[in-house]
């Protein structure tokens, strides 16, 4: 993961500004990252977690005194928060090192996993309060996925103030009668998973309400009740529960590996306006000016960017990293040929599932599938939102 990093001095600089961005103050200690330690670290993430947190447990205190000067935690209960973090970090930390092929320092993802917990915290004591500031807390997310609707030809350019103002007051609506209280987070879910689910819907409960309000449809609009007309879509919805679907996509992004896997999964992240973090642009191992300068575009600024602005943007590294030279058209054409089949492989599993045998002809089932999906348009942007929604949880969660 670390390979643009000359020597060890490069890479232990690197972790001290991650860690700095976390305190927004300069770390008085240094950590020697060298093949032994880690091997330790790893160790105990696998089998020993307790003993993972009791040697960074300095770590942990730093960056939950932080959230507490911010105010953002309660001071009086910074015992009990500890402890809480201590025991939810470990499980965080493994899922985000495992994500990065189980590659790398585990010391480079403490931090993240750690203030992964304390905004979980944050979320937690909100909603328990019914505090308005959480649905604020998530304005970013909101206009994210209104836009997303936008430019996928949900929501009519213009309308996308007036949506999500809609939806800002039916999510504080629904905080205000509990309603929002259903989240449990007994499965050790994050709440900010299970908000994503809420905000989604209640975009799509709005742009149905909008459509039948208005009485107007053009060809780049769906109609509301489309996913009920089609069977394929019906089939994923109604037979098989999220989490089962969120499986499948999981087990297939673990078929691919190396360059590929790594150009797969920034080109799944970008097309549906994830906002990219560090963990996420080192993979493709760039130079240090392309790497900030990737991670300053990614960012909130181009949640308004069009298609076309997309892969025109990101072409440029993801050729840096394979050292080709192909078009923005040719990147986005392959990538919708990968996710065409995501779709058509998880349909087909969905049916075979079902039906308890499996198709003699299995190629010829599934290129079969692919016209059929691929010649339906309203089909494709239905089935586009859906594969959305799988890699928001897949990767945001």
């Amino acid at each position: 993961m670390f390979e643009k990093f000359s020597d060890i001095d490069d890479l232990q600089y690197f972790a001290r500004k991650l860690l700095e961005k976390v305190f927004s103050k300069k770390i008085n200690f240094l950590f020697t990252f060298n093949s032994v330690n880690n091997q330790q670290d790893i160790q105990f993430l696998q089998s020993q977690p307790s003993k993972l947190m009791v040697k960074y447990q300095s770590v942990v205190e730093r960056i939950l005194a932080r959230y507490i000067e911010q105010d953002k935690l309660p001071l009086q209960k910074r015992k009990e928060l500890l402890q809480i973090i201590i025991q939810q970090t470990p499980k965080r930390l493994l899922k985000l090192w495992k994500k990065a092929g189980e590659d790398g320092y585990v010391i480079t993802y403490l931090a993240q996993a750690v203030k992964t917990v304390c905004n979980n915290l944050i979320d937690l004591h909100l909603l328990q309060c019914q505090h308005p500031q959480l649905v604020v807390n998530y304005r970013p997310l909101i206009e994210r996925k209104v836009q997303y609707f936008v430019n996928e030809g949900f929501i009519q350019r213009g309308d996308d103030g007036d949506v999500f103002q809609m939806v800002q007051k039916k999510l504080l609506e629904k905080l205000k009668n509990g309603q929002l209280q259903q989240y449990e987070g007994t499965d050790g879910s994050l709440f900010a998973t299970y908000f994503h689910a809420v905000i989604h819907n209640q975009i799509k409960d709005i742009c149905k309400s909008l459509y039948r309000t208005q009485k107007r449809q053009t060809k780049e609009e769906i109609q509301p009740n489309h996913a009920q007309t089609s069977p394929l879509f019906e089939a994923i919805v109604h037979d098989f529960s999220f989490e089962e679907q969120l499986k499948m996509f999981t087990f297939l992004i673990r078929q691919y590996i190396g360059k590929e896997k790594i150009k797969l999964e920034v080109c799944f992240k970008t097309n549906y306006r994830l906002l990219l973090k560090e963990s996420d642009v080192c993979p493709l191992t760039l130079p240090q000016n392309l790497f900030e300068k990737m991670l300053s575009l990614f960012s909130l600024q181009y949640l308004q960017w069009s298609s076309k602005q997309l892969w025109e943007s990101l072409v440029e590294f993801i050729n840096h990293f394979e050292a080709k030279n192909n078009t923005a058209s040719n990147l986005r054409k392959w990538f919708t040929r990968k996710r065409n089949h995501f779709i058509v492989k998880i349909l087909l599993i969905v049916i075979h599932q079902k039906n308890t045998q499996i198709p003699a002809d299995w190629i010829g089932r599934e290129k079969e599938m692919l016209q059929q999906v691929t010649a339906n348009r309203d089909l494709v942007k239905l089935l586009d939102e859906w594969m959305g929604e799988l890699v928001y949880r897949h990767y945001e969660e």
